[in-house]
């Protein structure tokens, strides 16, 4: 079926199969919901080579998974289940389905026994939050959920991707569709960025579908809603969330493993070694694109995906050109993004590029929807010919006439005035008596001889019987009686005995028992009134659904009606019969009697003897039959009424009035009303189908969804024999009407009767698609005015969706869009409109070409636009809005924590600093470097941050290198350090500044170690330092300068570059390491990789020794000479800022890998390091080290260097490996 949105069956039956991709699509909390059940609509609407899909089962190439927090029900926004047939087919499944609450409140409760969990969760008050409905965005309490349910998801993910992939299992069925499937699976997950479900659990995911061997996913995409959709929902912490899951998301596709964003998610579930990003590709959208479009509606960007979404199996040419674009896209993805900086700190930052933006229209002639208008329209008429429902009020009544004669066919009810000849022979005077030919029919055997007649017989034999039996008429008196009182309890019964009648009664009631039996049954085969009705509601000529509800609710009327009805016509003649025999027997019977008594005791001279006895005897005989037939036509009438009465019950009663002021029955005619509303539900449902598209027709320029207003096609009105035929062949296979109710009873049976219309209507109409003209007829139709603002918007509004400013600095190339338009005929239209839609590019945008493909659709055109390879700080919103609102909710005193780790500040900023704020940024490192290599700043191994002493032995936190990076210094501690800093240098001659310079450049080259990267898809690499190598660098100039401001001689011919060279070479003899230090930097900025030799990967920071930062030890070492005394390996033993130690340093010391507590490798640490662990009661006699450059543990204990620190602490955990050395 056709929908206004664009899931427009494409009528084809061609022989060749077109390829998909087989997918796996995971929802992730509402905003993947809502996408995802749009797809799955697209996908029961449209026709797939002539053929319906009745469920999502019936489309191999696609499986479908929802993750979510909230636990209410999963429905498509804006679609009401009571009218949306597909409501129920839509929705996910409970197989499909993974909806939970997480239980916040035990895992704060008893975080100490899940380490795992422990390792990342922020600190916040999760526990005080009701997560029944939803994460309450908080992303952690996804997260957490995701840890929960990781095994559940992962076998959900594992299991549908294997029915995915069942391509021989599959085969016949994705033949019947047309299609057939690629060996490679694909993943692609949806979420948004700025509630709780999908921003939290998205980074997680991707690492475990990455992670998946069996089957292993040859790509895993990420679509991912930015925030302007959500806005209205406490606007700054959706923009802090979002701001806060690009972070994460910045880390993650830079590759950072060290930290790794996820350890592991069970003991024995963790990411693969060779996962480095969490994505194959990111697409990202929002609710503005990057001409200035604006949607104020965030359906319109759910429509627009699930679009995207469906192409991919849509059209097979258009879906190939697609991925053949992602593949090509991928060189601008590879490397990073430098944006411009000053000419000394060029590559000083570096960002992410993996990320597209994506965009797509759709415009449909007028003509397109106008043939899907009228299949849409023909599958109601098809339903209104079976049912015999007009379109208007009119609707089929039955007639006084067809009503009698249904009544006399089926009922016999036959008005019929009593005559009885005895009557006229007796001279007996009776008002007129009406019944029916049902009382007749009921004084029937089943032999079909009346009971009245054999009861006639019966007492004609009795009379014969006394008269050849007792000669005597003077004892035929006493017979006579006893035969009366015999006959009587034959009809009637004997009085006490409980039996309603006598045998002769019994017969009449077993009469209309089996009558009503037959009549009453509700088998279709069995000949009653069940069937015949339902007969005439399948027989659309004579009868039909509103006719035969009609016609009962008329029955109903005529038998029931209280004043004139057939049941108070019959009790009328019960009761007349009742007094007849009452009177026979009175005055007819009883005299005849008492007369044959006076004969027979008389002789024949008085009237008497045996010829009068005789005489009387004879009419005895004539008036106890007359009596007995009254008796037993009042007792077929009271069985008719019974029977009528079971018959109104059976056709219903009435049960109020209903919403459309109808009256509500029960029975049969409640049976019809059920199936009534049932097909009027269904008309509903294809009616609205229908205003859809003819709304679509009318549909003004708005979304992403256009139509054009061309002449249309000439569609003939079908004629109603040929609807009612069709109709026929459509339920065919169901049958009957009362089978069609059954089906229509259930969601399935609908889809499937909903399936059976749409396919007779593509077999009977779908020649009309042919009759489509070209789109390119269709523009040319249209004035030049709405041509040009068509062809605009077709464009503009395809162009990515993601909120842009190409003035600050990033600018994208040409060759970085991707602009597709899918068009049948697709030669002419690039000839006649190529050169009008390349002048609708907005020239800010940076795209100037756009590419075509043949779609083969007549009718309509689609136009995809993707934009591969840009930095998240091409988001204009980023810095403006987002980063702010982040600030905000970061300061609140009450904010739960927005980040999915306790450590957050390993998530970089995903935002280029301006001017001012580099300025700032390279300030605080400069500071920040200076206290750190001249000893005024002091780090504490245990917490990993830096000490500043204000006070003699008072030394307050300041935070770390990441933390002073982010956030700062706080103002007073800046003026200390400053202030400190500058007594330092204040003292330091010419030879002490070059040697600092030689440190700077020593921290450049082995600190903040160049990365190398790869630059092109080839391959090529080049090193690039990060803003502390450039800092560095910045810091060697400035103490050259200050060197030689300062003034001073080197000895002989020494030259500062060589006096440079050899200090810097010799840093180890006049500095000290600060172990532990290693890991300040982010693995995105210094290299670390371990394929690389020591002297190109990072190490820990260096102080000076002030022992040995003297001019003549300075001196002699930059003149080649050895210092004067060895230097000392030990920790940086903080000065403070009056002066430098006097003490002499200790020998160097070895250095030792340590197993700490928390099952985690850390250092390696000299002898002062491990001291200060012993200060604060991180030492135990159990903890495992191992000798740099070795390949042992041995307990603390074992080493005589470190055993004279112990103080008793608590056990640790057995040692793992010892780490790589190389």
């Amino acid at each position: 079926m056709a929908d206004a949105n664009g899931a427009i069956p494409q009528g084809e039956t061609s022989e060749t199969l077109r390829d998909v991709m087989p997918t796996v699509f995971i929802a992730l909390g509402g905003t993947g919901m809502e996408i995802l059940l749009r797809l799955r609509r697209r996908i029961l609407q449209h026709n797939w080579s002539g053929r319906s899909v009745m469920s999502l089962d019936e489309f191999p190439p696609a499986r479908f998974v929802y993750f979510d927090t909230d636990t209410g029900e999963a429905r498509e926004s804006g679609r009401a289940a009571a009218t949306d047939l597909l409501a129920s087919r839509v929705a996910f499944s409970k197989g499909e389905a993974i909806q939970k609450k997480v239980d916040t409140a035990h895992y704060m409760a008893e975080i100490d026994n899940y380490s795992i969990i422990k390792e990342w969760l922020p600190k916040g008050d999760l526990d005080k939050f009701d997560t029944e409905k939803g994460a309450g965005q908080v992303r952690s309490i996804s997260r957490l959920l995701f840890y929960h349910e990781y095994t559940h998801f992962m076998d959900l993910v594992r299991a549908q991707s294997d029915r995915v992939m069942q391509n021989v299992t599959n085969d016949t069925l994705l033949q019947s569709l047309g299609l057939k499937t690629t060996p490679q699976l694909r993943i692609v997950v949806v979420a948004s960025s700025a509630g709780g479900t999908g921003s939290g659990a998205f980074l997680d995911v991707g690492y475990a579908l990455r992670s998946m061997r069996a089957p292993s996913p040859h790509q895993v995409d990420l679509f991912l809603m930015l925030p302007g959709g959500y806005k209205d929902a406490n606007k700054d912490r959706v923009f802090a969330n979002t701001y806060a899951a690009l972070s994460e998301l910045e880390f993650c596709m830079l590759g950072s493993r060290n930290p790794p964003y996820v350890q592991r998610w069970t003991d024995l579930e963790r990411p693969g070694a060779e996962v480095s990003t969490p994505y194959s590709e990111v697409y990202l959208f929002d609710r503005e694109n990057i001409a200035g479009q604006q949607t104020g509606n965030k359906d319109d960007v759910f429509d627009m995906v699930a679009d995207i979404l469906f192409e991919d199996f849509g059209s097979s040419d258009f879906a190939r050109r697609k991925r053949s674009i992602s593949v090509n896209q991928n060189q601008h993805k590879i490397g990073r993004h430098f944006p411009q900086l000053p000419d000394w700190l060029k590559d000083g930052l570096s960002y992410s590029r993996a990320y597209s933006a994506i965009g797509q229209t759709m415009v449909m002639s007028n003509a397109s929807v106008q043939v899907e208008e009228h299949l849409a329209r023909n599958n109601s008429a098809m339903v209104r010919a079976f049912f015999g429902m007009a379109l208007d009020s009119q609707q089929k009544a039955a007639t006084t006439e067809q009503r009698d004669q249904f009544l006399q066919e089926w009922i016999r009810i036959t008005p019929k005035a009593f005559v009885d000849d005895y009557d006229e022979r007796a001279r007996f005077s009776q008002a007129p008596i009406t019944d029916f030919g049902l009382v007749d029919y009921i004084l029937l055997r089943a032999d079909k001889s009346s009971i009245t007649a054999m009861i006639s017989a019966e007492v004609e034999q009795d009379i014969a019987g006394l008269l050849g039996r007792v000669p005597d008429h003077r004892a035929w008196e006493g017979e006579v009686r006893r035969i009366v009182e015999m006959r009587q309890r034959d009809v009637d019964g004997r009085v006490g005995t409980g039996a309603t009648y006598g045998p002769k009664g019994a017969e009449v009631a077993q009469s209309r028992a089996h009558f009503e039996a037959a009549l009453l049954s509700r088998g279709l085969d069995d000949g009653g009134l069940y069937a015949e009705l339902y007969r005439l509601l399948d027989d659309q000529e004579r009868g039909g659904l509103e006719y035969t509800i009609d016609l009962v609710a008329k029955l109903h009327a005529r038998i029931d009606d209280s004043g004139g009805g057939i049941i108070a016509r019959l009790r009328s003649a019960e009761e007349a019969y009742a007094e007849r025999a009452s009177r026979l027997n009175v005055e007819q019977l009883q005299a005849s009697i008492d007369r044959l008594q006076q004969a027979a005791q008389s002789s024949f001279l008085t009237g008497g003897g045996r010829k009068a006895c005789e005489k009387y005897l004879n009419q005895v005989r004539d008036d106890l039959i007359a009596m007995l037939q009254a008796r037993l036509r009042a007792i077929a009438c009271r069985e008719a009424v019974i029977l009528l009465e079971h018959v109104v019950q059976f056709l219903g009663m009435p049960q109020g009035i209903d919403e459309r002021g109808e009256t509500r029955w029960s029975g049969l005619i409640g049976e019809f009303q059920t199936g009534r509303k049932s097909v009027r539900n269904l008309l509903s449902v294809l009616d609205e189908d229908t205003l859809r598209l003819q709304d679509a027709l009318a549909r003004s320029d708005g979304g992403t969804f256009f139509v054009i207003k061309d002449k249309g096609v000439e569609i003939p009105p079908e004629d109603g024999d040929a609807q009612l035929a069709w109709a026929r062949e459509a339920f065919e296979s169901i049958g009957g009407s009362r089978e069609i109710f059954a089906r229509l009873d259930s969601d399935e049976g609908r889809l499937e009767i909903l399936g059976l219309l749409r396919s007779v209507s593509n077999k009977r109409l779908g020649q009309y698609r042919e009759r489509i003209p070209s789109v390119i007829d269709a523009l040319r139709q249209l004035p030049l005015l709405k041509q040009q603002r068509l062809m605009e918007n077709l464009v503009a509004r395809a162009l990515p969706w993601i909120r842009t400013d190409f003035s600050r600095g990033y600018r994208p190339k040409n060759d970085q869009y991707k602009m597709l338009i899918a068009v049948d005929g697709v030669r002419s239209f690039r000839a006649e409109f190529d050169e009008m839609l390349r002048s609708r590019l907005p020239a800010q945008a940076g795209i100037t070409s756009i590419g075509y493909e043949e779609s083969g659709v007549p009718g309509r055109i689609i136009c995809y636009c993707e934009l591969a390879g840009i930095p998240l700080d091409a988001i204009s919103s980023l810095k403006s809005e987002w980063q702010l609102s982040y600030l905000r909710e970061q300061g609140k005193p009450d904010s739960q924590p927005l980040h999915n780790h306790v450590d957050y500040l390993r998530f970089p900023d995903p935002v280029v600093p301006d001017k001012a704020a580099l300025e700032d940024l390279i300030g605080r490192m400069k500071l920040f470097v200076e206290g750190v290599m001249l000893g005024v700043l002091r780090f504490e191994p245990v917490r990993q941050i830096y000490e500043i002493e204000v006070a003699r032995g008072d030394w307050n936190r300041i935070g770390s290198e990441k933390y002073l990076r982010r956030r700062g210094f706080m103002p007073n501690q800046q003026t200390q350090l400053q202030e400190q800093v500058k007594r330092r240098l204040g003292k330091l001659g010419a030879i002490e500044f070059l040697a600092l310079a030689a440190l700077a450049q020593w921290y450049a080259r082995r600190v903040y170690t160049e990365l190398r990267i790869e630059v092109d898809e080839k391959g090529a690499t080049r090193n690039r330092g990060g803003i502390g190598f450039h800092t560095c660098l910045a810091l060697a100039e400035q103490y050259q300068s200050q060197s030689r401001q300062v003034g001073g001689t080197l000895p002989g011919n020494l030259s500062t570059a060589e006096a440079l060279e050899r200090l810097q070479d010799a840093v180890p003899d006049w500095t000290v390491a600060i172990a532990g230090t290693v890991d300040d930097a982010d693995g995105t900025e210094v290299s670390r990789d371990p394929s690389l030799s020591a002297t190109r990967r990072a190490t820990d920071k260096r102080a000076v020794n002030w022992s040995l930062f003297n001019e003549a030890t300075l001196l002699r070492i930059a003149a080649g000479g050895p210092a004067l005394e060895q230097a000392s390996v030990q920790a940086p033993g903080p000065v403070n800022g009056a002066s430098p130690p006097p003490a002499a340093p200790m020998p160097p010391s070895p250095r030792y890998w340590l197993f700490n507590r928390d099952g985690q490798v850390a250092g390696p640490y000299d002898a002062s390091a491990f001291r200060i662990l012993a200060e604060v009661g991180q030492l135990s006699p159990e903890l495992k080290v191992c000798p740099e450059g070795s390949q042992n543990w041995v307990t603390l204990s074992e080493v005589p260097a470190l055993e004279r620190l112990l103080s008793p602490a608590g056990a640790a955990p057995p040692p793992p490996r010892p780490p790589s050395l190389s």
